[in-house]
């Protein structure tokens, strides 16, 4: 299998290399919490991954969001990939396929961009 084709990558060398960062660029209408970037399940996954490509973990994982306003800006969240949210995350991605497997297909209390096209929408609590 050939990892090359990881574009949110700075580096794809075995070497070790301080330049070892994940980004994922997001748009918006507003900034983000400051804190938001620790909880941000997609670049935990991100992080993961590349600790088992490379065997090592990243040494930043970096959120830039490029906010659509009457003021544009970018802004840049900066975290760690943290052994607790890696695990918390493992836990649920298992709690997923388990699920999966046995087509057990729960609402997603929070909403979200799937819901808008779901065929149950009209019977679901949480659609919006």
């Amino acid at each position: 299998m050939n990892f090359q084709y990881l574009p949110i990558l700075t580096s794809n060398s075995k070497e070790k290399s301080n330049a070892d960062e994940i980004y994922e660029l997001k748009t918006g209408s507003s900034a983000m919490p400051e804190n938001s970037v620790s909880e941000n399940l997609q670049l935990i996954l991100y992080g993961w991954a590349y600790k088992m490509i490379y065997g090592r973990s990243p040494q930043k994982l970096i959120l830039v969001n490029m906010v659509r306003s009457k003021k544009p800006k970018i802004q840049v969240l900066e975290t760690m990939l943290d052994p607790v949210k890696e695990q918390k995350l493992l836990h649920l991605l298992f709690k997923v396929n388990e699920a999966i497997k046995k087509e057990a297909f729960y609402p997603n209390p929070k909403g979200g961009f799937g819901c808008n096209n779901c065929c149950y929408g009209l019977s679901c609590e949480y659609a919006f």
